[in-house]
């Protein structure tokens, strides 16, 4: 099941931008060790290195292989890790700190997810309906404003912790369970 929602190519993909943005640090090492030899400072160059590489590896591109909880109604998931910073009629704003996980999850089927993004959005999977699924990367600092679909209310408050793909943001209500179904 974690396939579903974690999918191989999307990962690769995030992988893929994470060795792009290593290459500084290693080019910091690498240089550093050619400058020990006429440099006895130089060895702090690699330290720096080595520091900023751990950080881009293991803070920034940090993905998590989260699988969305099971539920008998129509859920809408937190899309990132963060915290609810505010709940506005129908918008929910998601702070997200540089210790954050860099997963972007779709919150609920396409045709209903709207979001404003205030930072580096990169969306990978342009075409998977999945909610919860693994779909691009947010990494380091900012905050996400999500639109709530008709007929869903809260079910976060202000101060949340929320995990991307897991932690329900908001629920359909009754009367709009029975609407859907009567449609079909």
């Amino acid at each position: 099941m974690k396939e579903n929602y974690n999918p191989a190519r999307v990962l690769q993909d995030i992988q893929k931008a994470k060795y792009k943005k290593v290459v500084i640090p290693i080019a910091l090492v690498l240089i550093s060790l050619f400058l020990q030899q006429y440099i006895v400072q130089a060895k702090y160059l690699s330290v720096v290195g080595l520091l900023l590489y751990f950080y881009i590896s293991f803070v920034v591109y940090r993905i998590s292989r989260n699988v969305p909880p099971e539920t008998n109604r129509e859920v809408m998931f937190s899309p990132i890790f963060g915290i609810v910073q505010s709940i506005d009629k129908n918008k929910i704003t998601i702070k997200k700190s540089n210790f954050d996980h860099a997963d972007f999850r779709l919150g609920i089927s396409r045709e209903k997810f709207e979001i404003d993004c205030s930072v580096n959005l990169t969306i990978l999977d342009k075409v998977s309906d999945v909610p919860g699924r693994l779909i691009g990367m947010m990494p380091g600092k900012g905050s996400l404003t999500c639109t709530l679909p008709e007929g869903f209310e809260f079910e976060v408050a202000i101060g949340t912790r929320l995990l991307a793909g897991e932690t329900i943001l908001a629920i359909m209500t009754e009367e709009d369970m029975v609407k859907e179904d009567e449609e079909q």
